[in-house]
């Protein structure tokens, strides 16, 4: 199904899940935690991003994987420069 723009409705979903606040106080909070710094070469970082990345059927049904690095599991994020 095809939104304005073109746009699909997974491509919609993700987009309002990374323009998010929730998301954003989740990625700031993880970049802080990790002093900014690339985990592959120790510069200074420039995007978190998902390990394995998200779908829309995660925003909807598992924040834990959207969010989860800050609750005691496993970081689902990397920061890379």
């Amino acid at each position: 199904m095809l939104l304005e723009g073109g746009l699909t409705l997974s491509t919609g979903i993700l987009r309002t899940f990374y323009a998010s606040t929730a998301w954003k106080k989740c990625r700031d909070a993880f970049f802080n935690a990790k002093f900014g710094l690339c985990e592959d070469c120790g510069s200074l970082g420039e995007i978190v991003h998902h390990i394995k990345p998200i779908t829309a059927s995660d925003v909807r049904t598992n924040p834990d994987k959207c969010y989860g690095w800050d609750i005691g599991h496993a970081p689902p994020h990397r920061i890379v420069y």
